[in-house]
């Protein structure tokens, strides 16, 4: 019974995959013009819906009239088992951009109402996945996300998750579980990297092979680490392969694919610039080097909301200057005192940073925690 199931899964993905690619030049086709959106629910959404085994012309199954409660819009689709709502998806125009945070808010809003865990918020093109029941702030209920354009077969394997019968089987549920905890997981870990937690390091330490590393060695690996400095230990983002153009890794197709994750105006348009200006960058890790001389003094990473400085090595009165300079209330010692941290959360900021790293400290004489380049 498991290797029929298994059969029928692969051979549905397969349709799956082909099906999106016969979409994807009517995407590009009408992409950049509106397509409306009962035009895009037919053309686009309801052969997906086909295909994962959901008969858009059947109530029972689709119902396009459901409404989570009394005085609600209907939702543009209700998949039914057994009489009851399990998903709902809200369909938008090709073209039109799901960042509007109403869309979401409000599918996630009418998910839960009506007690429904799993809601999608699309264009034809982008598929955004939520959970209505997690227990986090509301932005952080999305789980996943996939465009039809940018990789077939990612978004198929995505998209089968919501097939009639791997929902009835409750698979999504399971990969929710998984993503739960490893992001929880991974957060842990980055902040314990960044504040080279000294648990960490001794753990490190008894781990390790001989001979002993010192504490200094392995604080210093564990910024080399964080910087995205330590040969494969990079990210492995898989994606399309860069463009011919573009002198960066191909992680990411772009800066500004790599930078659509960052709710911050400010630190896209800080990156984008130093990366137009040619300042040392690295796209695979989202971060910018800053020097004096030959050696890296300053690393920035693109946070959600926020840039994170990593200053390599100290010079006098450093804490207090850049409190001053860019107003900052915390500056905060790590690498045993050897290095500086800080975050930089506006544009005004960020300038002060710019001028500071490129005018007032190109001569400042650093200790400690040297990087060459």
């Amino acid at each position: 019974m498991a290797q029929q199931n298994d059969s029928a899964s692969q051979a549905q993905n397969l349709q799956l995959r082909q099906c999106i690619v016969k979409l994807i030049p009517k995407i590009t086709k009408y992409r950049d013009r509106p397509l409306g959106e009962e035009n895009t629910k037919t053309t686009l959404i309801d052969p997906i819906l086909d295909v994962l085994g959901w008969n858009v012309r059947n109530e029972e199954e689709v119902d396009k009239e459901f409404k989570a409660k009394r005085g609600y819009d209907p939702v543009d689709y209700a998949l039914m088992t057994m009489g009851k709502p399990r998903l709902f998806i809200e369909a938008k125009g090709l073209g039109e951009n799901l960042d509007e945070h109403k869309w979401a808010a409000q599918v996630v809003s009418y998910a839960a109402t009506a007690g429904v865990t799993w809601c999608v918020l699309t264009n034809g093109d982008e598929y955004r996945f939520y959970n209505s029941t997690t227990p986090v702030d509301a932005e952080e209920k999305e789980f996943c996300r996939v465009r039809l354009s940018a990789n077939a077969d990612e978004a198929a394997d995505v998209l089968a998750l919501v097939s009639r019968g791997n929902l009835d089987r409750g698979i999504i549920d399971e990969r929710l579980e998984v993503h739960f905890v490893d992001r929880r997981v991974k957060q842990a870990l980055t902040e314990m990297l960044e504040s080279q937690d000294k648990d960490l390091v001794w753990l490190i330490r008894r781990k390790a092979p001989e001979p002993k590393l010192t504490p200094r060695q392995i604080t210093a690996s564990l910024g080399r680490l964080v910087r995205g400095d330590l040969p494969g230990l990079r990210p492995t983002i898989s994606s399309a392969a860069s463009a011919p153009d573009d002198p960066f890794p191909p992680q990411w197709p772009a800066w500004k694919k790599a930078l659509e994750g960052i709710e911050s105006q400010a630190v896209k348009g800080f990156f984008l610039a130093q990366v137009k200006l040619g300042t040392k960058s690295h796209l695979n890790c989202c971060s910018i080097d800053f020097r004096v001389g030959r050696k890296c003094r300053w690393s920035a990473f693109a946070r959600k909301k926020h840039l994170y400085i990593w200053q390599v090595g100290r010079f006098k009165g450093d804490e207090e200057f850049w409190k001053k300079k860019v107003g900052v209330n915390k500056v905060k010692p790590v690498s045993k005192g050897q290095d500086l941290t800080f975050n930089l959360e506006t544009a005004d900021q960020m300038r002060a940073f710019e001028e500071a790293v490129k005018d007032d400290l190109s001569n400042v004489e650093f200790v400690g925690s040297d990087r060459q380049e």
